[in-house]
């Protein structure tokens, strides 16, 4: 397996007084028979972030565990298709607005998997490509606390 680790080393960040951020990225090919797949990709992160903030309230959340394996398979040299499956698992709250008892509530992160998917075909030098995000539709809470999109789609090409 061919693979790389690196540590995150303890340090404050210079423009956000009181966070201290230690962690661990680990990613790694994994060799396959290429019958079913020709590339196998595993990441994973783990952060553990220490927040002096006033009043414990913030608009940075923390990930605590971000996970993911991208599959790949390539046909007739040309055509490739991708899958990328993702766990992200965060520390914290947000602040939701609750219009049902019109006051504002402290909500916490929950966990979620996001799967995508890309086609791609190249030729002389030009990849032509579409690929779609979440293909399950995962509702989540991301940066922002704001649900994000459900399901989409992006065409294009790269040179």
């Amino acid at each position: 397996m061919d693979g790389d680790l690196d540590l995150i080393a303890p340090e404050a960040s210079s423009n956000s007084k009181g966070i201290e951020i230690t962690g661990l990225l680990y990613f790694v090919d994994v060799p396959v028979l290429r019958v079913l797949i020709d590339k196998l990709r595993l990441n994973y992160t783990f952060i553990d972030m220490d927040k002096e903030i006033q009043d414990n309230v913030s608009k940075f959340f923390n990930v605590r565990h971000k996970g993911s394996a991208m599959l790949q398979k390539n046909f007739f040299e040309h055509f490739t298709i991708a899958c990328n499956i993702g766990y992200i698992d965060r520390e914290g709250y947000y602040i939701r607005y609750n219009f049902e008892i019109d006051e504002y509530e402290k909500s916490k992160f929950t966990s979620y998997w996001l799967t995508d998917l890309r086609l791609s075909f190249q030729i002389k030098g030009f990849t032509l490509y579409t690929e779609a995000t979440n293909l399950f539709d995962v509702e989540y809470i991301d940066v922002g606390k704001r649900g994000e999109a459900n399901q989409a789609t992006v065409k294009g090409f790269e040179e």
